[in-house]
């Protein structure tokens, strides 16, 4: 109500509503949990003014900057609410330094939020702030990475993901080096080890850039993983399947490939991961392959 400009309906339900929310079974179908709708009432709270909106939000802000795991639906819509707070209320400016590497550096901005990058060249560092007004800076650290190529690390926790490469007659192939023209296909398949039932599972395999899928289901309308899958989506360099999982059930995908290019390459490992539940994730190890005459 609050959205569509009800604003005297939706304070009339606001007074009689609980936001100490706690978990149901209901959540399920709207991708919803206790922080997710807690995001949601505090974007209606900031549309109506409400004087608790300041302690709601302080609570969010402090489980973003947790190391807690969030869906992708408690994420956003946390933002999407901290964000619209931010425009309605304050943090108009920002006027602070900071040192790095023993070089000053002045931001100055009438924005809310402001993002630099920071120069890491030893493995202690020491970053120096100081705020030239009188309003409250909060400063979050964010640091982004990869592994080097090769050493990726392996992990299984809850899932068992297996992917074996055979010949058109079942026979195993070795990857390592394929003749150009090799016409083969990998087993990809994954074992729920917990009891319990999962959904939205997400599963991907990317090949070499050597290597070509092979998908004529565009002339056929026909693909063996649909059957398995609620929907595979197939790329150039890559297969996307998105399925359910009993407990103790495993499931095998079969995606048909081609050594077509003459080379070296890298195949990366597979990984399958619930979308919506952290409890469950797969990561393989990559791997160099060759494509020789």
């Amino acid at each position: 109500y609050a959205l569509v400009g009800k604003k005297e309906v939706a304070q009339a339900i606001a007074q009689k509503a609980n936001i100490n929310f706690k978990p149901n079974n209901y959540n399920y179908r709207t991708y919803g949990s206790v922080f997710r709708n807690r995001a949601m009432a505090l974007e209606t709270m900031v549309i109506l003014g409400d004087s608790q909106q300041r302690e709601l939000a302080v609570s969010l802000a402090k489980n973003l900057s947790s190391q807690r795991w969030y869906s992708t639906q408690e994420t956003a819509f946390a933002l999407l609410a901290m964000s619209k707070m931010v425009l309605k209320n304050g943090g108009r400016s920002i006027d602070i330094t900071f040192t790095n590497n023993e070089k000053e550096v002045a931001v100055k901005t009438d924005r809310a939020i402001a993002q630099r990058e920071l120069s890491i060249t030893s493995f202690k560092e020491e970053i120096e702030l100081k705020n030239n007004q009188v309003n409250i800076i909060y400063a979050t650290l964010t640091q982004t990475g990869k592994l080097p190529v090769g050493e990726e690390l392996t992990q299984q926790q809850n899932l068992r993901l297996s992917v074996n490469y055979l010949d058109p007659l079942g026979n195993s192939v070795n990857i390592n080096e394929l003749r150009q023209g090799t016409e083969f296909q990998t087993q990809v398949t994954i074992f729920n080890s917990s009891d319990d039932y999962i959904d939205n599972v997400a599963l991907t395999h990317i090949v070499p850039s050597g290597w070509e899928i092979i998908d004529t289901s565009f002339v056929s309308g026909d693909n063996e993983n649909t059957s398995k899958a609620d929907y595979v989506d197939t790329r150039d360099d890559r297969t996307h399947l998105y399925f359910d999982l009993d407990g103790k059930k495993s499931k095998t995908f079969v995606i048909k490939l081609n050594a077509s290019f003459l080379g070296d390459y890298y195949l990366p490992g597979a990984q399958a991961e619930a979308m919506y539940n952290n409890n469950y994730l797969a990561r393989n190890k990559g791997e160099w392959v060759k494509i020789v005459q």
